[in-house]
């Protein structure tokens, strides 16, 4: 299992903390993994999350 950090993640959507804690709240994000106070997210729930978005919004 591929884990993503919070900060890994920032840096690849090219957003700050606050704006991902945002997606998430909004769902636009799926919800992470928490380990006490670090955010974690795998590979293949992102992957299925923004596959099932873009299909939603291709139809």
């Amino acid at each position: 299992m591929d884990l993503i950090t919070a900060n890994e993640l920032t840096k690849v959507l090219k957003v700050n903390d606050n704006t991902l804690r945002r997606y998430v709240e909004k769902g636009s994000l799926p919800p992470p993994i928490r380990v006490g106070v670090k955010r974690y997210w795998t590979k293949s729930d992102l992957i299925q999350f923004f596959e099932a978005r873009r299909e939603k919004l291709l139809g």
